[in-house]
């Protein structure tokens, strides 16, 4: 009788639309981890291109049977994508990778290392931005080691940690209690990762570079239109996600951080993609709606070039675009 296949340690969500040309970059950084003992689950949603194709060739060009492709009925976004991914998966811990992005060297060892103590329910490497030019950056979150789970929800919503899914491994448990909206295609992110340490015992943090991250302008990340729903929406989404037993321990100071950030991003976003003078007047008028000059000392005690941002796009907003596609230009080296 031949025995069932042992249950991966890792399983790797990786949605698919429209990357045949690099998704072979992203599952070839996958088969060069050190461990071997994971699974990646491809999901396509619908792509226009050739993207299931170019997985289907590639695992018959490689062999490597721990790489499956399923596909959705309908394009749902990257969310839905997520989540049949990882109900079709099976390891100890689920991690997610973006089609255009790869894993770092041993970036699997690190993760399972973070999370060896059974109370550690994530574990959070730090990412590279790499740009067009082949230039790169390392961008660790602002804190290190070991934080429960509401004091990582803390310091998410007050900005001193990354949102990204990536880079990280989640403990099959958590999903138990946690998935991703599929009713929204914007900052998704956040909102389930807040949600999941809410569910949290513990979040181990590491400064160590796991994940590179593809700066691209023709992302959604970079190209989605923006109105003002993903401000007020967003902050809906976050507290309706928490664990019923956190959500009241939430400080008022990072609740007021988490308003003042979105409304500052959702601007920012804006600006960077070139929007019409209407929907860049929509998102001012929402930041001054938003933004309360009472909630800027503590804003600036935790992030304060978010504070700083809020001051000058509320009191001086032509400055502040200008200065804004400025620094686009120059750290991200986009147009706009």
């Amino acid at each position: 009788m031949t025995s069932p296949a042992p249950t991966p340690r890792v399983s790797l969500v990786i949605p698919l639309y429209n990357g045949a040309a690099v998704i072979g970059r992203a599952l070839d950084s996958l088969r060069a981890q050190t461990v071997g003992a994971w699974e990646a689950v491809v999901v396509d949603d619908c792509s226009t291109d050739a993207s299931a194709d170019a997985v289907r060739n590639y695992i018959a060009a490689t062999g490597d049977q721990r790489i499956r492709l399923i596909s959705l009925d309908a394009n749902s976004g990257p969310s839905a994508a997520r989540n049949a991914g990882v109900a079709a998966s099976s390891g100890d811990f689920v991690g997610f990778l973006d089609s255009d992005d790869e894993l770092l060297p041993a970036a699997l060892d690190h993760l399972l290392a973070l999370a060896a103590d059974p109370t550690v329910d994530v574990a959070a490497g730090a990412h590279v931005a790499k740009l067009a030019s082949g230039r790169e950056s390392v961008r660790p979150d602002r804190v290190a080691g070991t934080l429960t789970g509401l004091e990582a929800v803390e310091a998410l919503l007050q900005e001193r940690i990354w949102n990204y899914n990536h880079g990280k491994l989640y403990r099959r448990r958590l999903f138990d209690a946690v998935q991703h909206r599929e009713d929204i295609r914007r900052y998704e992110d956040i909102i389930f990762n807040a949600a999941a340490y809410s569910y949290s015992t513990k979040v181990r943090f590491s400064a160590t570079p796991v994940y590179a991250y593809y700066v691209d302008a023709a992302s959604t990340t970079w190209s989605q239109k923006l109105t003002a729903d993903f401000v007020t929406d967003t902050e809906t989404f976050l507290r309706e996600g928490l664990n019923p037993a956190v959500a009241p321990l939430v400080s008022q100071r990072s609740w007021r951080t988490m308003r003042t950030t979105l409304a500052v991003v959702v601007l920012s976003g804006a600006l960077a993609g070139g929007a019409d003078e209407t929907t860049v007047a929509s998102l001012s008028s929402v930041l001054r709606d938003k933004v309360r000059l009472r909630d800027l000392p503590d804003v600036f005690a935790c992030a304060p070039l978010i504070a700083a941002s809020a001051v000058a796009a509320r009191f001086a907003p032509a400055l502040y675009a200008s200065a804004y596609r400025s620094y686009i230009r120059r750290q991200y080296e986009l147009g706009a």
